[in-house]
C-alpha cells in the first residue's frame, strides 16, 4: 500500500504538471487567436476612420461658406464685410440684418452675383443712436447646383 501511495504521488504530480501544460497551451492558443481578431478589428477601425475623414474632406472641398462681420472703420463709420470661406464659388450672395436693431445697409451691393473662394466685399452700415451692440446677420447664397444655403451669425459693433 505504501508503494501504491508513492506511485500515485509520483505519477499524480506528473499528471497535474501535464494537465497544467495542456491548459497553458490551450490558453496561449486562444489568447493568440483573440489578439489576431483584435488586430483585425483595429485595422478595420482605422480604415473606417480614414474613409470618414476622406469623406468629410471631400464634402468640405466642394462646399462654399459665406460669412459676415462688422468692421469698425473710424468713429461712426462701420462696414459689413462678407466673404466666402469655402472652397467653391458662391452665387447670388445676400446678407440681411435682423429687424428692430436700428442698423441698416447703406450702399448695398447685394445680391452679389459671384463670390469666389477667399474673396470678399464690403457694404457701408448706417448705425443709428440707440442701436443694439449685438445683432444677427443672415447670409444666403446658392452653390453651383442652385441649392440655397443660409448661415446666421451674431455680430457686434
Amino acid at each position: 500500500m505504501l508503494e501504491f501511495l508513492e506511485y500515485i504521488k509520483t505519477w499524480g504530480s506528473i499528471l497535474i504538471a501535464f494537465a497544467s501544460l495542456i491548459v497553458a497551451i490551450v490558453s496561449l492558443a486562444k489568447s493568440s487567436k483573440t489578439q489576431k481578431l483584435q488586430n483585425q478589428l483595429n485595422s478595420l477601425e482605422v480604415l473606417i476612420k480614414q474613409q470618414e475623414l476622406d469623406r468629410l474632406a471631400e464634402e468640405k472641398k466642394i462646399r462654399s461658406c459665406v460669412e459676415a462681420r462688422v468692421i469698425h472703420i473710424s468713429k461712426g463709420n462701420w462696414k459689413l464685410k462678407v466673404w466666402n470661406s469655402g472652397n467653391t464659388t458662391a452665387y447670388n450672395v445676400v446678407a440681411t440684418i435682423e429687424e428692430n436693431v436700428q442698423v441698416r445697409l447703406f450702399d448695398s451691393k447685394m445680391p452679389f452675383d459671384e463670390l469666389e473662394p477667399n474673396k470678399s466685399f464690403e457694404s457701408a452700415l448706417l448705425v443709428y443712436m440707440g442701436s443694439s451692440e449685438k445683432f444677427r446677420v443672415t447670409t444666403t447664397w446658392e452653390d453651383e447646383n442652385k441649392n440655397t444655403h443660409e448661415k446666421t451669425q451674431v455680430v457686434s459693433l
